[in-house]
């Protein structure tokens, strides 16, 4: 893990300073999670690989990639299976326009049936996009030709460089791959942006030059467009300031000129306490673990002792000159999102829920709080339409989850239609708010018994005194589709899923690897529950 000084010297370099060739040539990685790729190419890919460390090291990755011949035809002969990810590196320019697109698509249909694991495409010469599925990911490079123009070949170099993409080029296409593409086939998006106040999100101290005495540049504009955005697409944007509570309310309030509003944020924590502290408070309201959360702050010493206190924690050098941090921040590895999704738009709201929902807890019975809060639990069967969501879920969740699987939309599709596996979701409502799908739970039938695959729960949900009826209704709603009644579990020891572990211990270890009979029975006098689609269904009509 990269600590804040190192972290703050490779800020500098990859954003705050001409770059030079020779500069990401120069730089001795510090090493982190290492993965494998595979790159299947028509042309060179080596000016990438050579300057794209710096930018994995700045992701906390380490990549090894492994080449394929060059090859038009895309026969995908030897595929290195072991791989983690697989970059398919096209130009264009040596097929046939009328009929590129056409052969593409049918060669990358192939592959989808050999190749399992996340693709990531990117191709010069051609700004058509491709629409598969969520395995394939396209790299969008037409920003990056039209900012250098006719810069962005040098085909007098092709002969020796092997590729007709200019050093520049291949210096902005892995800055671009290295920071947003990689980490995201990779790696969990991160869940929240926590941000500093004084001299970060505007110029000056509140507590001393007051509220109309701050100033914002155009930088810091850009910051908190960049901030607003964020908060749009799902993310958690939230205050961690030493000032008084009244003042930073008041701030938002007053001043007009801040595109960052009071309803972009799901929390502030405004106090006099360590930032560490205040981030505690925040993972807590957030129920996420620190390594979802991105700090950014100008002063190096707070910086340096919440990555002290947090090793896992994500960090952002606030530079005076905010277009600097704007840019850091527009960039910053796991903030990428290729489409946002209905329960991105629902998910600040869910969490400020939360609040109101203690409250209920803490003034009722248990039987009372449910009641109160009119609760809709939805069981949904092997809904096709669904598994994108499962798949988000699966590949960000860590708390809640049994056996660590990372299922993609393919392998997903591939078990419903296998006809051996049941995969419910469970999404949950109430008078507060509309959680989206919240838990899925997938059971692999024997014929005889119900293998517990997976079980995993967004942080979102738990803690609300429904765990017992999302996760044990589940099983028990995929057992009857399933037409079973008897149950095998397994569990994974993780480095996060504690909240996991201790569920299972208390419901399911009599099942571990032993199978016997099941049944719960759901509370309906104090919930409501629907069922929809699928197995399920049919099994009913």
């Amino acid at each position: 893990m990269i600590n804040s000084m190192h972290m703050i010297d490779l800020q500098k370099l990859l954003f705050e300073k001409q770059l030079r060739r020779k500069d990401l040539l120069d730089y001795t990685p510090v090493g982190g999670q290492k993965f494998k790729a595979t790159v299947y190419r028509n042309h060179s890919f080596e000016l990438i690989e050579n300057t794209i460390k710096p930018y994995l090291d700045y992701a906390g990755l380490t990549v090894v990639f492994d080449y394929s011949d060059y090859d038009d035809s895309l026969s995908f002969i030897n595929i290195n299976q072991d791989s983690d990810f697989l970059i398919i590196w096209l130009d264009s320019c040596r097929y046939k326009a009328n009929l590129f697109m056409d052969f593409l698509k049918e060669r990358l249909n192939y592959l989808k049936e050999i190749y399992k694991k996340p693709v990531l495409i990117v191709i010069s010469g051609s700004n058509e996009t491709i629409e598969l599925n969520s395995q394939f990911l396209q790299v969008e490079l037409s920003d990056i030709e039209t900012e250098l123009g006719i810069e962005f070949y040098d085909e007098r170099l092709e002969k020796y460089s092997g590729t007709r993409l200019s050093s520049k080029a291949c210096m902005l296409i892995a800055k671009k791959i290295g920071l947003h593409y990689i980490p995201i086939l990779v790696r969990p998006n991160l869940k929240a942006i926590v941000v500093d106040l004084d001299n970060t999100l505007y110029h000056g101290v509140l507590g001393e030059d007051g509220i109309a005495g701050v100033s914002i540049t155009d930088g810091h504009v850009k910051l908190q467009n960049n901030l607003v955005r964020l908060a749009k697409e799902g993310f958690y944007v939230c205050v961690a300031s030493k000032n008084e509570a009244e003042d930073v309310y008041s701030l938002f309030k007053e001043r007009t000129d801040f595109s960052l509003k009071l309803e972009n944020l799901t929390k502030v924590c405004a106090t006099w306490k360590a930032k560490a502290d205040s981030i505690n408070e925040i993972s807590q309201s957030l129920n996420i673990g620190i390594e979802s959360i991105l700090f950014i702050d100008d002063n190096m010493g707070e910086l340096a002792h919440v990555k002290e206190v947090y090793p896992d924690i994500h960090q952002i050098y606030a530079n005076f000159d905010a277009e600097i941090t704007a840019k850091v921040l527009d960039f910053y590895p796991g903030l990428m999102k290729t489409n946002i999704k209905h329960e991105d738009t629902i998910r600040k709201k869910d969490i400020q829920a939360n609040d109101e929902r203690k409250k209920l807890q803490t003034n009722y019975s248990t039987e009372d709080y449910l009641r109160a809060l009119r609760v809709v639990i939805t069981f949904n069967i092997n809904d096709v339409g669904e598994i994108e969501r499962v798949s988000e879920l699966s590949n960000k969740t860590n708390q809640f989850i049994f056996n660590y699987k990372r299922y993609s939309s393919t392998n997903l599709k591939e078990k419903i239609h296998s006809g051996n596996y049941a995969i419910c979701t469970v999404s949950l409502e109430d008078k507060l708010s509309d959680s989206g799908i919240v838990g899925v739970c997938v059971i692999k039938s024997d014929g005889n018994c119900g293998h517990l695959e997976e079980v995993f729960v967004s942080c979102r949900a738990l803690g609300r005194g429904l765990d017992e009826i999302i996760v044990l209704g589940a099983v028990q709603y995929t057992l009857d589709a399933l037409r079973i009644d008897k149950l095998e579990t397994y569990i994974m020891i993780g480095e996060r899923n504690l909240p996991a572990r201790t569920f299972y211990e208390q419901y399911f270890k009599k099942f571990n690897n032993s199978s016997g009979q099941f049944r719960y029975d759901i509370p309906d006098n104090l919930i409501t529950c629907h069922f929809k689609n699928g197995i399920f269904k049919e099994m009913n009509s």
